[in-house]
């Protein structure tokens, strides 16, 4: 049964796996790494996405503007 190489904790450092793994729950993952499932959580933690709150709208009189090219091309070109 193949080995479990660890966890990396920084560039050229692995511990070793807390679990000693060396049974089927050792699989090849990426980068031809062999990890068991806690070691591979660890080095590549899983993302959960989050929803996105929703933009407030702001009425165009209370916003102010800081670039000076979008001042001078929303206050100087005609309403298109």
């Amino acid at each position: 049964m193949p080995v479990c190489q660890g966890r990396a904790t920084g560039p050229g450092q692995v511990q070793p796996c807390p679990d000693k793994r060396s049974d089927s729950t050792v699989r090849g993952r990426q980068g031809d790494l062999l990890l068991c499932d806690a070691c591979t959580e660890f080095r590549f933690p899983t993302v959960t996405a989050q929803p996105m709150d929703r933009p407030t709208i702001v009425n165009d009189s209370d916003c102010v503007e800081v670039n000076e090219l979008l001042c001078f091309f929303c206050n100087r070109s005609p309403p298109l």
